[in-house]
């Protein structure tokens, strides 16, 4: 950051000024404010940013507490001057919030691009209309031919002869049986373990 553009410190008292009036529990003596002042002018760089971090805290900060939090608001948008990180992440600024506005921001503008996309290409003259290329169809694969000699059987009698190659369907007995049996063969390995 080049000195001229800096803010001074003048500019960030202004700022901690309104901060004061705005922000319940914020520091009223003079030695509180004058030490958010010079913390803002360590992290703050130019007006601009300063303008765009007053109005921002006023807006989302609810209640005074402390630096860490003014120091997150405006990390949210610029790198701090001083080059310190701030340590928490503010509610509402967090980098899967952040994240997730963005996305919410990109798909709005890019419905707005394709419904003025839509717009103008319903205005051009038809002769200057491009049509859509729609990919070639492909036919869908043809059925695999029987064996020669072998009968050609309907849908319904292929279901049937399925059904019975598959055999005959386990009672609720037989399924018991075949469930109690794989319980106990789980089961045994971990007695096994706690007799050892």
């Amino acid at each position: 950051m080049t000195p001229q553009n800096k803010i001074s410190l003048a500019e960030a008292w202004q700022a901690t000024t309104l901060l004061s009036e705005l922000l319940p529990f914020f520091p009223t003596g003079d030695a509180g404010r004058k030490f958010v002042a010079s913390e803002i002018y360590q992290f703050v760089g130019t007006k601009e940013q300063l303008d765009w971090f007053v109005v921002a805290a006023a807006r989302t900060i609810k209640k005074w507490e402390g630096l860490p939090p003014l120091r997150a608001l405006y990390a949210t948008k610029y790198e701090p001057d001083d080059g310190i990180r701030p340590t928490i992440e503010l509610p509402g600024f967090t980098a899967d919030e952040l994240e997730a506005k963005y996305r919410v921001r990109e798909i709005e503008e890019n419905a707005r691009r394709f419904e003025n996309y839509r717009r103008q290409a319903l205005l051009a003259p038809p002769e200057d209309r491009e049509l859509f290329a729609l990919p070639d169809m492909k036919a869908l694969p043809a059925p695999m031919p029987e064996p020669p000699g072998v009968p050609q059987l309907s849908m319904k009698e292929r279901e049937e002869q399925l059904a019975r190659e598959k055999g005959p369907a386990r009672s609720e007995e037989e399924q018991g049986r075949i469930v109690r049996a794989i319980e106990a063969a789980l089961a045994a390995p971990a007695e096994q373990k706690r007799l050892m």
